[in-house]
């Protein structure tokens, strides 16, 4: 059984609509024509052996009955609003094998921005560059090639750029990379009494014997010295296969008051600190913490599990002499 926390208030974001054009193709090559919806942006994607061009435009608008623009006033169609800077995404499969892409040639095309379209904390965030990135995707036998990045920037005077468009050669790689980290054997949810959570933001949270009750376990007939919460928090992944992340959920240190008798009584409560979807990175280029919301997810998911062993206990650490 699960139960998920009430999210956040957050800002919804509008997914691409792909409508796919082929044209006629042979084995050396294809070309794929990709529209997505509205007036965003028209990319062309060719491949060719192992290299792609990609193209891309972005039509920028102030008119809100004609966008959805939730912050300042000038955005543009499926924009995707990481904190307060629309950014932009898209994907498509390609044919052929590859594990992953790199820029080998990047035109860009921009315009000034006045200040006067742009919010404090739009002009905050907005970096030295439009961060432009690819990568590629497997799911479900197919490879997918990604494109993602800013459309505002700050330049080295001080004004603001909005991105117009660019062109990109992108190399595929069929090799793939090397990782720093082996896969594990057999899942810890392989085995056991498992009840999942859902959080919508980062936070110290409290388990008690309702809570529990509310999920569906037997109180009654549980240790809490058996109970282990795992979980690796909701942070989006990184677009790159080869960054390391944890492939199953990871024990977590928690603290059960009231364990030391073999019974969860009334009194009793679990506490744990838990990751939102939603995180805050320091941006050492600006000297400020960067929001940045997850695009596909309200909710990070935790794991208890109620018959667990060799559990894990926060350590007791004692309070420092003198003033703090």
């Amino acid at each position: 059984m699960e139960q998920i926390a009430t999210p956040c208030n957050m800002r919804t974001k509008s997914s691409f609509i792909l409508l796919l054009l082929r044209n006629s193709r042979s084995n050396q090559n294809m070309r794929i024509i990709l529209f997505i919806a509205l007036t965003l942006v028209v990319p062309i994607v060719a491949v060719a052996q192992n290299t792609t061009d990609i193209s891309l435009s972005i039509e920028w608008s102030q008119d809100p009955e004609a966008i959805d623009i939730p912050v300042g006033i000038i955005g543009f169609e499926n924009a995707i609003w990481n904190d307060e800077l629309p950014e932009f995404f898209f994907s498509e499969s390609i044919r052929g094998v590859a594990n992953a892409a790199k820029i080998l040639t990047l035109s860009v095309s921009s315009s000034p921005i006045g200040q006067n379209l742009l919010t404090d904390r739009q002009k905050q965030l907005a970096t030295s560059d439009f961060d432009i990135e690819v990568g590629v995707r497997h799911g479900r036998d197919e490879v997918y090639l990604f494109v993602h990045g800013k459309s505002i920037r700050k330049t080295s005077n001080g004004r603001y750029e909005r991105l117009d468009g660019f062109t990109a050669n992108v190399e595929l790689n069929t090799v793939a990379p090397k990782r720093a980290f082996t896969w594990a054997e057999n899942s810890v949810l392989a085995e056991g009494e498992w009840y999942r959570i859902g959080l919508a933001q980062d936070g110290v949270y409290k388990i008690d014997r309702n809570f529990l009750n509310s999920l569906g376990v037997d109180v009654d007939a549980i240790n809490p010295q058996n109970i282990n919460i795992y979980g690796n928090g909701g942070e989006l992944l990184p677009f790159d296969n080869a960054v390391f992340r944890h492939d199953d959920p990871q024990r977590n240190a928690i603290y059960v008051d009231g364990e030391a008798d073999g019974s969860f009584d009334q009194n009793d409560y679990i506490l744990f600190y838990g990751k939102g979807p939603n995180t805050w990175k320091y941006n050492e280029e600006n000297s400020a913490f960067e929001h940045n919301r997850h695009f596909y997810s309200d909710s990070a998911y935790y794991f208890i599990r109620v018959d667990d062993t060799d559990a894990m206990r926060l350590e007791e650490m004692p309070f420092p002499d003198g003033p703090i």
